[in-house]
């Protein structure tokens, strides 16, 4: 969501945003492989047919691999983040907005 990738942008001392970024698309690239991979062999497993205690081991993994990005927001830092004067983008610096 846009908070939470805001923070994310300024949790990032300025400089390394690139390699941080292509972490985190990293991050959105492998669980929407592998999700679909784990969906397949889970049919496989348990066939097309589900009952409520087949259906535990799904929950509880979506459950543990929701664990780790839990903790890793813990990580974000706001105290990073630029002055409001060093995020203005304009030139002039008197607040006004830039004429193109």
């Amino acid at each position: 969501n846009g908070p939470a990738q805001a923070l994310f942008a300024d949790s990032i001392p300025k400089g390394s945003r690139s390699y941080w970024y292509s972490l985190l698309m990293f991050a959105y690239t492998i669980p929407s492989v592998a999700g679909p991979g784990i969906a397949i062999a889970l049919f496989e497993v348990y066939g097309d047919d589900w009952t409520f205690e087949q259906m535990k081991p799904v929950f509880l993994a979506g459950l543990i691999l929701e664990i780790p990005p839990g903790l890793l927001i813990f990580g974000l830092r706001d105290d990073l983040a630029l002055p409001e004067s060093e995020e203005d983008d304009n030139p002039n610096g008197d607040g006004e907005a830039c004429e193109a």
